[in-house]
C-alpha cells in the first residue's frame, strides 16, 4: 500500500472525503467515507486506472534498463551513473527523450509500474466542469527490478523515473473514474505531479521531471477537456518552469491561492556528496549535482508563468 492520495469534496458531494492509493505500485484502489471521515465504506480497485488488464494481481516484471536501449552488466551504481549522464546528456545531444527511438519507449499501454500522486487530487471550483476530480498519477515502463538477480537495480531506478504523467478524472463524485487522453509530454519526462485550478477555471499540471539527462527544472502543462466532452481530459505539450530540481529529480507540490498567486516547493539544497566521483561527467553536462534538501518555496505573482 502505497501513493494516498485524498480528496475531500465540497461542490456537489458536501462531507464525502476520498482516498485513492496503490498496491503493488500497479493497482489503484479507492475508499470512500460520506459523513466527513467518521465512517468508512470498504475499499474497492478502480478498473480503469491501470493498463495491462489481463495481468493478473501484478505486472510482467520482464524488463531491465536494456529496454531503453543500455546493456547494464555488471556495474557499480556510480560508475553507470556517470556513463548514463555521459549518454543522455541534453546540452551535447539536443533532447534525448525527443528521440523517435526512445519515444516510442516512453508511449503506449504496456505499463510496468504506476502511481498516483504523491500529494492531493483536486475538485475544480470553476468553469464549466465545475465539481469535477482530478487525481495525478505516472507511469513508467520498467520497474527497479533485475529479472537475471531478482534484486533491486539502482540505476534501473532511475530509468524507471524516466516516465510519462496521466490523470485519472471523475465527473460523478468519483462514482466512476476515465484515464486522461495521452501523458503530460513525455520528451520532458514528466512523472509526480500535482494539478492546480486558477479562477478562470484554467487548469494546470505541475510536474517533477526526471533531472538526469534534461534540464534540471520543473515541467508544467495545461489541462483541457476533450472536445468530445465526457470525463476525458489531455494535456497541452509540457514546458520547463524556472523552478530547480536536484540530480535525479524529486517530487514536489503546487497549489494555487485565491488570488492566482501560485506557490510550488521542492529541495532547492548544496551539491550532493554521493556524486563527487562523476564530478567530470556531471561538468561536461552542465549538470547541478544537488541533492534532495533544502525545502523551497517558490512564488508565482503571474498565474504560474514565472517563478522568480
Amino acid at each position: 500500500m502505497s501513493h494516498i492520495v485524498p480528496i475531500e469534496l465540497t461542490e456537489h458531494f458536501p462531507g464525502r472525503i476520498l482516498v485513492l492509493y496503490m498496491r503493488n505500485h500497479y493497482r489503484t484502489w479507492i475508499i470512500r467515507s460520506d459523513d466527513g471521515g467518521r465512517s468508512w465504506g470498504a475499499d474497492h480497485e478502480i478498473p480503469t486506472a491501470s493498463s495491462n488488464r489481463d495481468e493478473g494481481v501484478s505486472p510482467v516484471c520482464d524488463r531491465t534498463i536494456d529496454w531503453f536501449g543500455m546493456s547494464p552488466g555488471p556495474f557499480t551504481f556510480i560508475k553507470e551513473l556517470g556513463k548514463w549522464l555521459l549518454g543522455m546528456c541534453w546540452h551535447q545531444n539536443k533532447n534525448p527523450y525527443a528521440e523517435p527511438s526512445l519515444q516510442e519507449r516512453l508511449s503506449g499501454l504496456d505499463w510496468q509500474w504506476v502511481g498516483i500522486g504523491p500529494g492531493g487530487g483536486i475538485e475544480l471550483h470553476a468553469g464549466k466542469n465545475k465539481g469535477r476530480l482530478l487525481v495525478p498519477g505516472h507511469h513508467s515502463f520498467i520497474r527497479s527490478l533485475d529479472p537475471h538477480r531478482a534484486a533491486y537495480n539502482p540505476t534501473a531506478h532511475f530509468w524507471r523515473n524516466a516516465a510519462a504523467s496521466h490523470a485519472l478524472v471523475s465527473d460523478d463524485g468519483g462514482e466512476t473514474w476515465a484515464m486522461s487522453t495521452g501523458s503530460v509530454n513525455g520528451s520532458r519526462a514528466s512523472r509526480e505531479t500535482n494539478f492546480f485550478q486558477l479562477s478562470d477555471g484554467q487548469v494546470f499540471a505541475n510536474s517533477a521531471a526526471l533531472g538526469l539527462g534534461t534540464p534540471q527544472f520543473r515541467t508544467q502543462a495545461r489541462v483541457l477537456p476533450n472536445a468530445s466532452g465526457g470525463a476525458g481530459v489531455h494535456f497541452e505539450a509540457a514546458a520547463f518552469t524556472d523552478v530547480p530540481q536536484p540530480l535525479g529529480g524529486c517530487q514536489g507540490a503546487a497549489v494555487a491561492g485565491a488570488d492566482d498567486r501560485v506557490y510550488v516547493s521542492g529541495p532547492n539544497g548544496p551539491p550532493s556528496t554521493a556524486v563527487g566521483t562523476i564530478e567530470e561527467d556531471i561538468e561536461r553536462c552542465e549538470f547541478n549535482a544537488t541533492g534532495r534538501r533544502g525545502l523551497t518555496v517558490w512564488r508565482s505573482d503571474d498565474k504560474g508563468q514565472t517563478f522568480p
